[in-house]
């Protein structure tokens, strides 16, 4: 029992250790992160993002997204309905938009909607990179709505050549598999850790709520 329970500890090991694998590093398409000091804050990595865009044409709720973080680097403050919390110890950003109170057009009848950005990083084992995260959430009266936007991204952040290079959900352990139910798609929303190593995921069905766990081990998740 005691070498079988080594063997698992000895593969769990090898699988945190495992590279990245070259096809999904830096190509043409990666952006340069640009910082001062030994290592990029969740600043820089947000700055880099929103500079990823060359003609600054994010659309509808990024654009909003977009300005708040202008607004930030000004020194600005926010426009009424924008909260804006970036917490560099924890290397963790998070913007809230209330519609209601952002657009008065809406009027008092218009039901609640919300959406809220959320950015961090985590170290990698093998000391050579970084994995950045953003996740986008809308909720329509407190119900996570998957629209156009919505949803979660993963950058690989190479520590020698200062560039994020984006890469698929599958490719670092983070894809949820969804079903069909009563005809409707379930809505993933993300919580990603301002403290900690792991991502919750919210999963609300047509009749129930459901969540899961993305645990972190240093190179990959793996979902629980």
């Amino acid at each position: 029992m005691c070498l079988l329970a080594t063997l698992c500890l000895c593969c769990l090991g090898t699988w945190a250790q495992k590279p990245y694998p070259k096809d999904i590093l830096p190509d043409e398409t990666s952006q340069e992160v640009k910082f001062k000091g030994t290592a990029p804050t969740i600043s820089e990595f947000a700055t880099a993002f929103f500079t990823s865009d060359e003609d600054d044409a994010w659309p509808e709720v990024w654009g909003d997204a977009y300005n708040a973080w202008q607004r930030h680097l000004k020194g600005k403050p926010q426009t009424k309905g924008s909260k804006l919390v970036v917490d560099t110890s924890n290397g963790f950003m998070r913007w809230d938009l209330n519609y209601l109170e952002a657009y008065e057009d809406m009027g008092d009848d218009a039901s609640d909607l919300r959406a809220d950005l959320q950015m961090c990083f985590w170290n990698c084992a093998d000391g050579k990179h970084k994995l950045f995260a953003v996740a986008l959430n809308s909720q329509y009266n407190r119900i996570y709505q998957n629209g156009q936007y919505d949803g979660i991204q993963f950058f690989i952040y190479d520590n020698d050549l200062h560039t994020m290079t984006r890469v698929n959900e599958e490719e670092v352990g983070a894809y949820i598999e969804r079903k069909y139910e009563d005809d409707e798609m379930p809505a993933l929303g993300y919580s990603l850790p301002r403290q900690g190593k792991n991502i919750i995921v919210h999963i609300h069905h047509p009749k129930r709520r459901t969540t899961k766990q993305l645990v972190w081990d240093g190179m990959r998740f793996k979902l629980n």
